[in-house]
């Protein structure tokens, strides 16, 4: 498969003002396909759609916006685009108070954009379709017949979250669903049998629907880079079905929200006559299975950052059914959201980081004490380590604890503290005549302070905090000690006097130019460096702040083929297990990750058995999320699933005789605050 990555970017969706962005820095896109939604007031005859283009990597294929908005999108055969203009402004003047989106994928789909008027389209076997509205809000009516599969909905468009493109969750579409998205771009993959006719439309962040008798799928992401409904407009959804008064409103699925932000769900009930509100409590990170009484149910997305809402973490995704008061009870089947088994447990509960003393990492942090840091920011930065360390367990007799150093840095470098004794806080550091630090030495320093000390399994991290950089040379070490696990954390104080190699020397996601004083998010960074995979083991993550982490789980792709058992067997003996799929991310990473290795089309177990009766997943799991390919799972050919990558990008699972050998990949769950590697 090929790798893909984006030059100068991190995403695959993109808004008006970041096509800009792409113009003036002569950005790379890597993705074979290009296609672009346009809002519906946008003239395709005059301005800036006939004078922006996109450009294949062949440097000959130019193609307008126009061009591309009567197809949704184009391919290129060499897998990369520009987007380029002959406009003397450089396409600075592009009126963005017209809203479009740009989005880049590998994976083939039929993009619609979604307008204030309803359209029609018809979808057919095992199908990838993606709405757009550049302006977020999104609606959709489906009208299902002859499939029991379930539909899969992600947010944004790709190969998953490498482009991009995050897992919803999945839902059984009965006769009728409808579905309303606080989103820029969704992409539905539908059954691979029967047929769905839908009816769509761009609604904007407020929506109130009537008369509705058939249940509802609500929805909301900003992990896709999407804009989810930018601006002050409220996002609100009002619901009133077509029943008689005196309703109970199931309400099953869960909200994921970012705790950067503090957004969150509010539901509010009411009855016709006044007489009966319940409004819940701000939802922000749970399961949710509730059941409220009222004639009308009111759906609140409360953001705080209304105007860079696209900059969010936030997932929420939820089934709500409407049924009489006096009706039976029923059981509605929750939506079921991408495997969550894994966890960095680095959440802040209430803006506290409770994990705090559960943490067990080797950090040694290195200050900058030159005259460019100066005396008041050198105390804070003093301040800054004390109150971390006064947070963290340094008791070696602990289950879990933490080793702290110090390291001082002007024209030379000082250790203050190394690992033979107790952390000595306050800590007190003076400011030189120096005129910068020599980042350099500090650095040494620091990995003397590690190769002097006991080894144990905690992950090691060089925490810098400087104003400047005067190192001569690039520091050759700091590659090797990142490719052997470490983690190099950069704060800069003075963020106007950029230094390229203390940028540079960050592990992604670990550089930082908000030089404050709240400790809660410097723990959740050190929480988040003590989420990581043992040695021999690859991370998968979900790429918050683009920190690489174990959250998703730890993977290992075993040396030889086996038969399914021995395979399965292999896993147990290592502390591991065979690995198992209950969602697309998971499903396009494990494809790659053995293609990485041994090549494409090289099918491997998974951890799925036949029992005689049904089919069990060896880590007892009840996801509904399937992969079967056309006429599977068809247990004469065996009773031991395995997947394959067929065409492209597309997979799928097939039953297999479980005594023919196929590779296989080992899975286990990540060292954390919670669970210690040996």
């Amino acid at each position: 498969l090929l790798l893909l990555c984006a030059v100068g970017s991190d995403a695959f969706t993109y808004t008006c003002n970041e096509v800009k962005e792409l113009i003036r820095k002569n950005t790379t896109i890597y993705a074979g396909n290009a296609c672009i939604a346009l809002d519906e007031f946008i003239p395709t005859d005059s301005g800036f759609t006939t004078e922006v283009y996109f450009l294949d990597g062949t440097g000959r294929g130019r193609y307008s916006f126009a061009q591309v908005s009567t197809l949704g999108c184009i391919p290129s055969s060499l897998n990369s685009w520009k987007i380029v203009t002959e406009r003397e402004d450089e396409g600075e003047g592009i009126d963005c108070s017209y809203e479009f989106t740009v989005l880049f994928s590998s994976m083939e789909t039929h993009l619609i954009t979604a307008k204030g008027d309803s359209m029609h389209h018809r979808s057919y076997q095992a199908y990838n379709m993606t709405v757009v509205n550049p302006r977020g809000g999104i609606l959709i009516d489906f009208s299902c017949n002859n499939t029991q599969q379930p539909l899969h909905f992600y947010t944004g468009l790709g190969n998953g979250a490498s482009e991009q493109m995050y897992y919803y969750g999945s839902s059984k579409c009965d006769e009728r669903l409808t579905v309303f998205a606080w989103d820029t771009a969704i992409t539905i993959n539908t059954p691979d049998n029967g047929y769905i006719l839908i009816t769509y439309w761009g609604t904007g962040g407020y929506l109130s629907l009537g008369s509705v008798s058939y249940d509802v799928l609500l929805m909301g992401s900003g992990r896709s880079s999407n804009i989810v409904q930018h601006g002050d407009e409220d996002k609100f959804i009002w619901l009133s079905p077509s029943l008689s008064d005196d309703l109970k409103f199931h309400v099953d699925g869960f909200a994921d929200m970012d705790s950067k932000l503090g957004n969150s769900l509010v539901f509010t009930a009411k009855c016709k006559e006044n007489n009966c509100t319940e409004t819940t409590a701000p939802i922000t990170d749970r399961d949710i299975h509730m059941v409220l009484e009222a004639d009308f149910l009111a759906v609140n997305y409360n953001t705080k950052v209304a105007d860079d809402q696209w900059k969010d973490d936030d997932l929420f995704f939820m089934r709500i059914a409407s049924t009489p008061l006096d009706a039976p009870e029923v059981t509605v089947a929750p939506p079921v959201k991408a495997n969550t088994d894994y966890s960095c447990n680095c959440d802040l509960v209430n803006g506290k980081a409770d994990f705090s003393s559960d943490l067990w990492l080797d950090i040694v942090f290195l200050i900058d004490v030159s005259h460019a840091m100066g005396a008041e920011k050198i105390n804070k930065a003093t301040a800054v380590v004390d109150s971390i360390v006064a947070s963290l367990t340094l008791d070696t007799q602990s289950p879990r604890f933490s080793r702290v150093g110090l390291v001082a840095v002007s024209n030379k470098a000082e250790v203050i503290d190394d690992f033979s004794s107790p952390f000595k806080t306050p800590t007190n550091l003076q400011p030189t005549t120096a005129d910068g630090a020599d980042i350099r030495s500090g650095f040494v320093s620091a990995l003397s302070i590690f190769a002097k000390s006991s080894h144990r399994s905690a992950r090691q991290l060089i925490y810098i905090i400087a104003a400047s950089d005067s190192s001569p040379l690039t520091i050759e070490h700091a590659t090797d000690f990142k490719n052997k696990g470490g983690i190099i954390a950069v704060t800069e104080v003075d963020s106007t006097a950029s230094e390229p190699l203390l940028r540079d020397l960050a592990s992604p996601g670990y550089y930082n130019i908000n030089f404050n004083d709240n400790t809660n998010t410097d723990l959740q960074l050190l929480c988040d460096a003590n989420c990581f995979c043992s040695s021999g083991f690859t991370a998968f993550y979900k790429d918050q702040y683009s920190r690489v982490t174990g959250d998703r789980g730890c993977y290992q792709i075993q040396s030889t083929t086996d038969a399914y058992e021995l395979a399965r067997d292999a896993c147990q003996d290592g502390g591991s297990l065979l690995t198992t799929v209950h969602d697309e991310d998971k499903q396009n990473f494990l494809i790659s990750f053995l293609s990485s290795k041994y090549g494409p089309k090289k099918p491997f177990w998974i951890g799925y058995e036949y029992n005689g009766h049904d089919w069990e997943w060896i880590d007892d799991s009840t996801s509904p999320y399937s992969k079967w390919g056309s006429g599977q799972p068809d247990v004469k050919d065996g009773r031991c699933a395995f997947s394959l990558q067929t065409t492209g990008f597309n997979s799928a699972w097939f039953a297999g005789d479980c005594s023919t050998d196929k590779y296989f990949i080992c899975e286990r769950a990540p060292c954390t605050v919670n669970n210690v590697c040996k």
